[in-house]
């Protein structure tokens, strides 16, 4: 419900091929600073700041609730939508049915998908594998010692997707998107 139109959103906005690469990497750029946020969410229960780990879960959760509200209503609030170009028989949607099988119809579209979806398992793995490896093997189990260090590591990832962003898109408007991927 969510990621969906955030991500398709983003194709709407803009007219020309560059400027849909700028707006997607605008996007990545506020979507990490935003994330910066989370990893510092383990090393907070564990600070003592908020009581037992326990005790600092409703508070940690009721902030974050309460940060992602008033970040959601923004847009919703002070964002106008442009006027939307005159409808006729020639673009008026298809049924959700058949669009989803003229979608899934598409061989480069399945390639993606498989690929986001290798992709995204692989990444929420290696975060919950590396906060077990970091805690249990590297600090032998000590959770209040191994917090900032995974803070820590979840900064520098931030970091890279930092600088990612505006070299790839700097990179793809001057080679191309498809070289710019290959490498």
């Amino acid at each position: 419900l969510f990621s969906v139109p955030y991500r398709a959103l983003a194709y709407e906005l803009a007219p020309g091929y560059h400027e849909k690469t700028q707006i997607i990497a605008m996007r990545t750029i506020f979507m990490t600073l935003a994330s910066a946020v989370q990893p510092w969410i383990y090393p907070a229960t564990q600070s003592g700041w908020f009581g037992t780990p326990r005790e600092s879960i409703p508070w940690l959760i009721g902030g974050l609730g309460l940060l992602l509200t008033v970040a959601g209503l923004v847009p919703t609030l002070f964002l106008k939508e442009p006027p939307s170009p005159p409808t006729g028989p020639e673009t008026d949607s298809a049924p959700f049915l058949q669009s989803l099988r003229e979608t899934l119809a598409c061989r480069p579209f399945r390639i993606l998908l498989a690929a986001n979806t290798a992709n995204m398992i692989g990444v929420n793995l290696s975060f919950g594998f590396g906060s077990y490896i970091t805690i249990y093997h590297v600090f032998g189990g000590n959770q209040a010692a191994a917090a900032p260090w995974l803070g820590w590591s979840g900064m520098v990832f931030i970091g890279v997707g930092l600088v990612a962003a505006p070299t790839l898109t700097a990179v793809s408007r001057r080679f191309g998107k498809k070289r710019a991927q290959q490498g």
